[in-house]
């Protein structure tokens, strides 16, 4: 008598498994995703929300503005009315635009002269002295 093999059971042993481990894991992802999404997308708001302030305080402090700085008065015939001073809002909008984008782009560069080095070494491209903090774009060097 020839004896049967066990490979076809453990094969379909091992299909069933998977199949369930399938199935748990999307229902799973079917049950946590749309939480995880939620708060996600509320943390992100709040970041954008954070950004936006602190590119509008900056453009207001940089340049020194107020919301009367961003009308024009005027009185035609004893009647005041009021105008936009569209430059300086565009002024503001720009400096807000620039400010929030690169408080999205992360910290500053920073040259590789920030990496404090040990005793008289130097900066071999530019001969400066290390541990001195040159802040440069991308680059090269602004020297100071």
């Amino acid at each position: 008598r020839r004896r049967k093999s066990g490979m076809p059971f453990l094969l379909l042993l091992f299909l069933c498994g998977f199949l369930l481990t399938l199935l748990s894991l999307w229902q799973l992802e079917k049950k946590f995703m749309p939480p995880l999404r939620e708060m996600s997308h509320m943390q992100s708001k709040a970041v954008a929300n954070e950004v936006i302030d602190r590119a509008a305080e900056n453009a207001l402090q940089e340049l020194q503005l107020s919301a009367e700085s961003l009308l024009i008065r005027s009185e035609d015939s004893g009647v005041p009315s009021y105008a936009a001073d569209t430059a300086q809002i565009n002024r503001f909008c720009t400096l807000l635009s620039r400010s929030a984008s690169q408080s999205l782009a992360g910290p500053a560069k920073r040259s590789h002269t920030d990496s404090p080095r040990r005793g008289n070494e130097y900066c071999q491209p530019c001969q400066q002295r290390a541990g001195t903090y040159v802040y440069a774009p991308a680059a090269g060097h602004s020297g100071r």
